[in-house]
């Protein structure tokens, strides 16, 4: 699989006028909103594969979409709830390596959701109750607290959700850094003789950062696109 690298970034302009005004914890606060907003594209880079093309994710090298229901086994309909979680655990676990025949094995570590399923989702993982919901004898959630909700603000549609394997035990999505900066950086443009300064009395500081996001592999992952 290949992904390019992106530039991200961009900035915020300080006028004379508010440095006049004598705003300077406001001002303070800006590299750290700058630093903030670089988390939050990161993370939209990660939400965008499970939205694009529908909801089936990018192409892959096999010529099949990410979420494929027949050639990738990692696709679903049914809505959130303990069945359809367990149904979604058993596809990820139940995958074949490639070249040996062996399952992966490995159970999802993340349940992805849009804010509308967090209730949902985090009943699922912190209830001691099974499958019903409700106090039945020698019935108990096998799932409680072996997986972690992740908030997902990006996604629009409130019923698709997604699951993931622990990245480290086997790895899927990944982000890139040009030469290992994963950190942005940050420039402060504040000569009084050049640029903006110049022209319009603005202080502008800006933040810049070259990213990559790719897929590595299909098999920890599932999705659930509900209709």
């Amino acid at each position: 699989e290949t992904a390019e690298f992106l530039k991200k970034g961009n900035y915020i302009g300080i006028t004379l006028e508010s440095i006049m005004a004598d705003d300077v914890e406001q001002i303070k606060l800006l590299p750290e909103v700058l630093s903030r907003s670089w988390l939050n594209t990161l993370g939209t880079l990660v939400s965008n594969v499970f939205t694009a093309n529908g909801g089936t994710g990018p192409l892959m090298s096999d010529a099949n979409q990410l979420f494929d229901a027949v050639n990738h086994i990692n696709l679903g309909v049914d809505a959130l709830d303990y069945t359809s979680w367990c149904a979604a655990a058993a596809a990820i676990m139940g995958q074949v390596l490639p070249g040996s025949g062996r399952k992966l094995g490995v159970p999802p570590a993340f349940l992805l959701v849009p804010t509308e399923l967090y209730n949902t989702a985090r009943a699922i993982e912190i209830s001691e109750l099974g499958p019903s919901m409700v106090p039945v004898p020698n019935e108990f959630n096998v799932w409680r607290n072996l997986f972690q909700t992740v908030l997902v603000p990006d996604w629009a549609d409130a019923n698709n959700w997604a699951a993931m394997a622990d990245p480290k035990r086997a790895p899927s999505i990944g982000l890139h850094f040009l030469q290992g900066q994963q950190t942005p950086e940050l420039f402060t443009a504040d000569s009084p003789t050049g640029g903006a300064m110049f022209t319009n009395d603005e202080l502008r500081i800006k933040i810049r950062g070259w990213v990559a996001c790719s897929v590595a592999d299909h098999r920890p992952l599932f999705k659930a696109n509900v209709p």
